[in-house]
């Protein structure tokens, strides 16, 4: 069972402060995610889909009861899947809430439009260093999930690093030319539409982005093409250990 860096008791206070429960409600909400936990790393599923498939895993139906179909969870539930797994389920939905308040959101513009126009260079000179932000903000959250860095399972502070293939001026350039090209490296842009398409690009979160530590890091972008490739093997059989029950 991992860790994350926010405590149950901040969770526990969230539900009595933000959605108005008692105490005891809120700890048998607790009670319960910590109980998926122990089965689940609800942070990793949190950043690869915003826990979808977990929530999809949770779901019940009475029509699935009838039929004696076997809930797919890894999870033991004494009594009735139907009461279990819903109480489960909205525990969950409740987290998943929780840990979205801890995300940024991109606010929906006002005023006037903002608008770029020029070739692909000259948009990286100019709105470079605001992308470059822009990442750091989508990946404030996972980083603190994600705690250990996910090669060398070291407790240190991560960086988010972009998958190769996905590398950020790659990125821009797929945007621009799918959506903004008025002729051969001339582009006429929305930055607000930009800014929403960019996120976007960004997700799921664990398509996009390695959560490495700063050695790990310089390893996975560095020139040695084998230590690059042994960062991302490792880390995708380290994923793939969280996913396997």
């Amino acid at each position: 069972m991992s860790t994350n860096n926010y405590t149950w008791d901040t969770f526990q206070e969230w539900l009595v402060n933000n959605k108005k429960l008692k105490e005891n409600t809120a700890g048998s909400i607790n009670s319960r995610i910590n109980r998926i936990k122990e089965e689940y790393t609800i942070e990793y599923e949190y950043i690869k889909d915003g826990c979808a498939e977990l929530l999809s895993d949770f779901t019940y139906t009475t029509e699935d009861a009838k039929n004696g179909i076997i809930p797919n969870v890894r999870i033991n539930i004494s009594g009735s899947y139907l009461k279990g797994l819903r109480s489960l389920k909205r525990a969950l939905i409740l987290y998943v809430e929780y840990l979205d308040t801890y995300t940024p959101s991109t606010p929906a513009p006002t005023g006037t439009a903002c608008a770029f126009k020029g070739s692909f260079d000259d948009f990286k000179n100019f709105t470079g260093p605001k992308w470059r932000n822009k990442i750091q903000a989508i990946t404030k959250t996972p980083k603190k999930l994600v705690t250990f860095c996910e090669c060398c399972g070291k407790k240190k502070i991560l960086e988010a690093a972009h998958r190769n293939g996905f590398e950020r001026n790659d990125l821009i350039k797929k945007i621009l030319d799918d959506n903004f090209l008025i002729s051969p490296d001339n582009y006429e842009v929305d930055l607000y539409d930009f800014e929403q398409k960019f996120i976007d690009a960004h997700k799921p979160l664990a398509d996009v982005f390695f959560f490495l530590c700063a050695d790990c890091h310089d390893e996975y972008d560095g020139k040695d093409v084998t230590k690059s490739n042994l960062v991302e093997k490792t880390v995708l059989a380290n994923r793939k250990m969280k996913t396997t029950p």
